[in-house]
Order: structure tokens, then C-alpha cells, then sequence
């Protein structure tokens, strides 16, 4: 194929991202996405009506971490995958809050992220909560002086995604003897996933380390968590943290995937900040934020189903507001949020994917072992 004929990277990236969308599935129902509105948004008034709006903030992060999954597949899968969250967060809940207001807590995060980007290539479960992990452990490490010891914080985050679980447990059922919405049983049409001895699951993980790509993912995160703390250093601003954040959401694991997820996480989560950061800038009242989050936290189960960059677009101003709620806005911290973002977006683009591939857009330590 010659040069002219051979759609550039850039290209490929934009016609995959448009070409994600597809029509809304069959098994998008009702119940969970009230169950997520009601996730998020009962920690946060009751926080609120307490006097205590970041209590509501945590436990309302417990339930956002619940609702972002476990909606598919059999029992067994959905309480797996729950259970696999409510391990990850808590741990990231805890350690985030132990570290945080110390010196040593951006490289203490980038470390712990490191490792567990090297334990997350076991399997598909581990690898979704070791990014769970990752993007909880930022925000817990960065997050206000706690108003309780950092068990009491587990606490409230775990109380948040029993809660969450409880509702997307109980509503399809609720909804379904009272006849008000159809409820799609998910669990009836999906095929039955196959499943793994810890044995199995140890083997595929050391034998993967035996290869290049095995360690390609810790490096690339490592690499650009790295250089978010340097330019955090660099530029010491209260939501410079959002540098690091960014690169836990945009850089994909998968590097043969890894660019078209990374274009839509990048325009997704740029827009995202830009839209949020205008909305706040109106001074809007507490009611209306939390109206919003509710809103917000319904759509990304809605946009999951029908465009991925529409989805975390929806999702990353969900994160923005539940991490503000209870604190003005103010027009200097905007805008180094969304600096930051930027900031973040490049660093994962540069670092985090052109770095690692050749002009055949594949990866280099894959090239290199095959010679």
C-alpha cells in the first residue's frame, strides 16, 4: 500500500471513534439506570442534611464504582465483579487517605500504581480493578484532610457500595412486580463466561512476563504517572493532581486498541471538563448540582451502550461534581483544571501511546521480539 493510499493514524483514530456508535442495545432497562441516580445522589444528601457534605462525597464514591459495572452475565459474574471493586476501592480508599497531605504521597501513588498495573495483566477482572484502583487511590491521595481516621473513610466508601449494590439488586425486582418499566434479564441472553482456578489464572500471569507486552502496560502508566508528578512539582496548583488523574482514564491497557481508546477517552474527557467547568461558572445551587449528578449518573449507563467517547464525556464532569460538591466554584481553579486535563491528555497521547508503537502503527516491543 502506498504512502497516499494508507489512512494516517490521526485518521484511523477519528473514523474508529466515529464509527463507535451504534444504536442503543436491547438491554438497556430502567432499573439500573434509577439505581445509579439513586446511588450517588442519597449519600450526597444525606451528607449535606449532616453538615457533613465530603462523608457524602466518599460514599458516594463507593456507589459510582459499583455502578460502573456487574450489570451483565450471571450472578456469580455480577457479584464478582462487585466484589473485585469493593476490594479495589476500599484498598485505594484507605492507602489514599493514609498518604494524603504528605510529601512523599505523588511518588507514593505512582509507585503503588506501578504495581498494581504489573498484577492487573492476570486477567479481565484484575485489570479493571487495578484501573479502579488506580483512579481511586489519585483522588483519595488528593482529596481535603479527611474528617474521620482512614478506616472510618473505608467504612463510609464501602457503606456507599453496599448501597449501590442494594439498589441494583432490589429495583429489578421491585420494578418487576410492580410492572412499571420492562426489565431486560441480562443474564438470559448473554453467553455463560468461562471460569478460571486461581492456578490458571497465576500461570497465564507468569507466563505473560515472560514476553515484552507483558510489561509494556506498567511501563507506559509508570512512565506517565512519572511525568504528571514532575510537572505537578513543576506547577504546584490545587487540581494539578487532575494531571495524573487524566492519565489513569485515558491510557488504555490494550495497546492494540490502545488508539482509538485513547483518542475517545482524550475528546471525551476534554469535553467533559470544558462542559462541567462552564456549568459551575454560573454559581448554580446545591440542589441543581445534585440534580445533575443524579442526571449525569444515569446517561453514562445509557451513552456506555451506545458511544464510548459520549460515555466518559458524561462520566469525568460526574467525578468533577461529585469531587466539588459542598465547595464554591471558583473561575482560577477551572481553568487549571482544564490546563491540567490537557496537560494529562498529552502526556497519555505522547507517553503513554506514540512512544511505544513504530510507523506501522504496531507495538515496538512486539516488533522487537519478533525479529
Amino acid at each position: 500500500m502506498d504512502k497516499q493510499s494508507k489512512p494516517s493514524l490521526v485518521k484511523q483514530a477519528l473514523r474508529s471513534t466515529l464509527a463507535a456508535s451504534r444504536p442503543a442495545a436491547q438491554n438497556i432497562s430502567a432499573a439500573p439506570v434509577v439505581a445509579s441516580m439513586l446511588g450517588l445522589a442519597g449519600p450526597l444528601l444525606i451528607g449535606a442534611a449532616a453538615g457533613l457534605p465530603q462523608s457524602g462525597v466518599v460514599a458516594s464514591l463507593g456507589a459510582l464504582i459499583i455502578g460502573g459495572q456487574g450489570r451483565e452475565g450471571s450472578l456469580k459474574d455480577t457479584i464478582t465483579a462487585w466484589t473485585y471493586a469493593l476490594i479495589a476501592g476500599g484498598a485505594a480508599m484507605f492507602i489514599g487517605t493514609v498518604v494524603s497531605g504528605n510529601g512523599f504521597a505523588g511518588w507514593a501513588i505512582v509507585a503503588l500504581c506501578a504495581v498494581a498495573g504489573f498484577f492487573g495483566s492476570a486477567s479481565r477482572p484484575l485489570a479493571r480493578a487495578t484501573a479502579q484502583f488506580m483512579i481511586l487511590l489519585i483522588i483519595a491521595g488528593n482529596m481535603p484532610p479527611p474528617q474521620a481516621h482512614p478506616l472510618g473513610m473505608t467504612l463510609l466508601f464501602a457503606l456507599g457500595a453496599l448501597w449501590a449494590a442494594a439498589l441494583f439488586s432490589g429495583l429489578p425486582m421491585l420494578f418487576r412486580a410492580a410492572r412499571l418499566f420492562p426489565v431486560v434479564d441480562a443474564s438470559a441472553t448473554d453467553l455463560p463466561r468461562p471460569s478460571y482456578t486461581f492456578q490458571q489464572v497465576f500461570r497465564y500471569w507468569r507466563n505473560n512476563l515472560r514476553h515484552r507486552r507483558g510489561w509494556q502496560y506498567p511501563l507506559r502508566i509508570t512512565l506517565c504517572l512519572a511525568a504528571a508528578e514532575i510537572i505537578r512539582e513543576l506547577w504546584p496548583q490545587d487540581h494539578s493532581y487532575w494531571i495524573s488523574l487524566t492519565v489513569a482514564i485515558v491510557v488504555h491497557r490494550d495497546l492494540q486498541s490502545a488508539l482509538t481508546r485513547t483518542v475517545q477517552r482524550t475528546l471525551g474527557t476534554f469535553l467533559g471538563v470544558l462542559l462541567v467547568s462552564l456549568f459551575l461558572l454560573g454559581m448554580p445551587p446545591s440542589w441543581a448540582i445534585l440534580c445533575l449528578i443524579a442526571l449525569l449518573s444515569g446517561i453514562r449507563l445509557i451513552l456506555a451502550e451506545i458511544n464510548y467517547a459520549a460515555s466518559v464525556a458524561a462520566v469525568t464532569p460526574l467525578i468533577i461534581l461529585l469531587l466539588d460538591f459542598g465547595r464554591p466554584p471558583a473561575a482560577d481553579l477551572m481553568a487549571h483544571r482544564l490546563m491540567a486535563t490537557l496537560a494529562g491528555c498529552l502526556i497519555s497521547l505522547i507517553l503513554g501511546y506514540l512512544l511505544w508503537i513504530n510507523p506501522t502503527g504496531r507495538s515496538r516491543m512486539e516488533s522487537e521480539e519478533s525479529k
